[in-house]
């Protein structure tokens, strides 16, 4: 028989033939690419001047994941579809729990990568991160993913630090029809999905759509192997089009997470901890509406509004937060090589918490709000080759007060197939709910933390430049540099135990004594070979040097150390005869400067991850495929949430998918 080693090996040697011999496969039917290389960078984007632009001629590094992609790919949840975006670091902690950043300070709440859905913001300013088991939809519905990697304050505010990510659902006219799929697997143990859409009258249209998955948990060795969680999730659009001129939507979901969660009990990163065997169950709704009209003048007004409720129990904590959020901006012609931006919106927010003498908030519950208004003039200094964007948002939040967020932007563009771009930006992480008022005991490590109030802004002063290419319709290159100084950043300092609390942990308090200093490197080249098989390649350089802006002591832990280094990805798709696909999936993620700490000295090392899939369209209407995830070994380790006593392992896992269209 053959010992896992050895097994391990033979899959990877399988695996590395069929990446490499997809120039050999017989010409098949259709062209595999959905969109040529040309299409690609003309595709519209919106997230980084809040307007319908050309990806060439953005002035940032932004990357587009289209629907294609994440089909092609094999995708089964959204964190897992953002590993296909060069320059960000995906990794999964357990089976509902991620930690995923752009240009360092990775983390299960990475505090400074703002994410959307469909403009909706799912950052949660309880604890400043994602709770990505929650982030879910129909993933046949999404229509791309926009990234930007680099700070975008200017345009959506405060904690657009390091990027913003922007998950862009399709309109309901292009979902008409009926949908049911279902697939399971070792880990992905049953996802079974639904969706039905059609018009309403001549200028509406609607969906509506259902699903439930139920996953494994990927529990440490000394936990049940039966630990699992499950989503159920439903929800509905509907557009509504006036001619060209206005259009109206209005969307919602509900969910409800369930099931055993195994986390390193942590807070804040990197405190060593325990871990806590209990039972997440979490809950959200929302709707959103937006309405948007073409003036005759050619200016546009864009009003948004949305209610977000998400109830979620972890840790000892159980949480409830409820946002209200409306904002407008208008864009508009201003003189002849003007075009300008004007913005404000505000959201309120009610939390209240129940939690116990281990983890609690200070005070229980609180309203809270942030009020913005935004300017961004985009000046064609020359005629099609020349623009220059200059802006600024104005902020204030009730725990830090104002703030400015500017920038400035330079775009170079020579015929169609040459882009330089650069930017100065600055940008601010504002403090969280439990940044202020947590109180946090670890029984096991004799450590507790406690919340500042006087808490101040972390800042980002960003230095970018970008170079964009497209040589023969063949081969397009995407190039990126950055500089980046942060300043009050979050500590963990030693404190005497405070009035009426145990005496015998170490009391530390948050405070803003940190600073670092990062440069990297991003490129990507794709390479059509023909109109049947395409590979692309990706790298991303990041080095960090983190330090201490005053004061006496030390802080516990370094959180900017937890990124790799050096990490690329390489991917191939091609098609086989009789309506075949095959796609292959390497990413590479390197030493991180923080993995040498125990028990998760193998991330020191680094680790390499394989993925394929293989699908066969049945017919028009039907899709039948299989997929392979970490291939290349049996298990590893992705992310150390905490240099605790236990982490979960990754393993290597499959599915089968069925996939209808009627």
């Amino acid at each position: 028989m053959f010992q896992a080693d050895e097994l391990d090996v033979n899959i990877g040697y399988l695996f590395l033939f069929a990446f490499c011999t997809g120039a050999h496969a017989e010409p098949a039917d259709g062209d595999l690419r959905g969109l040529s290389l040309e299409q690609l960078l003309s595709l519209e984007v919106t997230s980084v001047r809040k307007k319908e632009q050309r990806l060439d001629r953005a002035a940032a590094a932004v990357y587009v994941i289209t629907q294609e992609d994440i089909r092609r790919a094999g995708i089964t949840s959204i964190p897992e579809a953002l590993r296909l975006a060069p320059g960000l670091h995906v990794a999964r902690i357990n089976g509902g729990t991620w930690a995923i950043s752009a240009r360092g300070f990775n983390d299960a709440f990475s505090n400074k990568l703002l994410v959307l859905m469909d403009g909706r913001s799912v950052y949660t300013p309880l604890y400043s991160g994602v709770w990505w088991h929650t982030v879910d939809t129909l993933i046949d519905d999404i229509d791309r993913i926009e990234v930007i990697r680099g700070p975008a304050a200017a345009m959506w505010g405060a904690n657009a630090v390091n990027g913003v990510i922007n998950i862009i659902t399709r309109r309901a006219d292009q979902t008409e029809g009926t949908l049911a799929s279902i697939s399971a697997g070792s880990d992905d143990h049953t996802i079974a999905r639904f969706r039905h859409g059609a018009a309403l009258g001549k200028s509406a249209s609607y969906r509506i759509y259902a699903q439930n998955s139920l996953r494994n948990q990927w529990p440490p060795e000394e936990s049940p192997e039966d630990a699992h969680w499950g989503v159920g999730q439903g929800g509905f659009r509907v557009d509504w089009r006036r001619s060209d001129h206005q259009e109206l939507t209005v969307q919602g979901d509900l969910n409800a997470v369930y099931g055993q969660a195994f986390e390193q009990d942590s807070y804040p990163a990197p405190l060593p901890g325990s871990l806590l065997r209990n039972t997440t169950d979490s809950g959200g709704a929302n709707v959103l509406t937006r309405w948007s009209v073409v003036h005759r003048s050619g200016s546009e007004t864009h009003i948004q509004g949305y209610m977000d409720y998400l109830d979620n129990a972890t840790n000892g904590l159980d949480a409830h937060e409820k946002t209200a959020d409306v904002d407008i901006h208008h864009r508009m012609p201003f003189r002849r090589n003007h075009e300008l931006v004007l913005g404000a919106g505000y959201r309120s927010i009610w939390d209240w918490t129940e939690g116990n003498a281990f983890s609690h908030l200070v005070p229980a519950g609180m309203h809270h709000g942030i009020g913005s208004m935004t300017a961004v003039d985009e000046i064609e200094l020359i005629p099609g080759k020349l623009t220059a964007t200059l802006g600024t948002r104005i902020e204030h939040n009730s725990f830090s007060g104002w703030n400015a967020q500017p920038t400035a932007r330079l775009l170079w563009s020579q015929a169609r197939n040459h882009t330089l771009w650069g930017s100065i930006s600055r940008a601010v992480r504002t403090p969280s709910r439990a940044d202020i008022g947590v109180v946090r005991i670890w029984p096991r490590s004799g450590i507790a933390v406690t919340g500042n109030p006087d808490l101040r802004n972390e800042t980002l002063n960003a230095y970018e430049i970008g170079y964009r290419t497209q040589f023969r319709k063949r081969v397009a290159i995407d190039l990126a540099a950055f500089r980046n100084g942060y300043g009050n950043l979050r500590s963990t300092e030693l404190i005497a135990p405070p009035p009426g609390q145990p005496r015998f942990f170490y009391w530390t308090r948050l405070d803003n004594l940190a600073r670092a200093e990062s440069y990297g490197t991003e490129g990507v080249v794709t390479l059509d070979i023909s109109a049947r098989w395409r590979m692309s390649a990706s790298y991303t350089g990041l080095w960090m040097k983190m330090g201490r802006q005053a004061g006496l002591g030390g802080s516990i832990g370094q959180p900017g150390l937890t990124t790799p280094r050096h990490q690329w990805q390489a991917h191939s798709s091609w098609n086989l005869p009789r309506r075949t696909q095959f796609d292959a999936h390497l990413y590479h993620y390197g030493g991180m400067p923080g993995g040498g700490l125990p028990p998760a000295r193998e991330l020191s090392r680094g680790y390499t991850r394989a993925d394929v899939r293989l699908g066969w369209r049945v017919s028009e209407a039907g899709e039948f495929s299989l997929a392979g995830q970490n291939l290349l070994d049996s298990r590893h380790v992705e992310f150390f949430y905490e240099p605790g006593p236990a982490l979960a392992e990754i393993r290597r896992s499959y599915y089968a998918k069925f996939t209808w269209r009627f």
